[in-house]
């Protein structure tokens, strides 16, 4: 059974960006727009293993997926999960990401630092709120 409403569904595979945010090693929200793909209802994101982002979900899994609709700006969802975190040292995650968003692996790739490799964040949904 999917936690997101029909009400929603276009908006959570459509919407070009997500803010995500985790909780920072003082306690604190740290939140980062990013690109996504909806998996089944599993969002996943791609970056670089150096990333805040990373150590934060390291520390603790709890986050909050945030989308807006940009027709319709009091239409959201806020989508409450739990991070899994995948390595993607082959691009393949990145790949998918980048290509269902108009991009390509290759620019993935130059955006990667040196020495660093990419990390899949994969958000399972334990609580939805949807609005508008």
């Amino acid at each position: 059974m999917s936690l997101i409403p029909e009400s929603h569904r276009s908006l959570a595979q459509d919407a070009g960006t997500a803010i995500l945010s985790t909780f920072g090693h003082d306690g604190f929200p740290q939140s980062t727009a990013v690109g996504y793909l909806l998996d089944e209802d599993v969002f996943r994101f791609t970056v670089s293993s150096e990333k805040q982002k990373v150590k934060n979900l390291q520390r603790r899994p709890e986050c909050t997926v945030f989308l807006v609709d940009p027709t319709t700006p009091f239409k959201t969802l806020e989508v409450r999960g739990r991070a899994e975190l995948i390595d993607d040292h082959d691009f393949g995650w990145a790949s998918r990401i980048a290509e269902s968003r108009g991009s390509s692996v290759e620019q993935v790739r130059r955006i990667t630092p040196a020495g660093a490799h990419r990390v899949c964040i994969a958000v399972h949904p334990v609580k939805v709120n949807a609005y508008g």
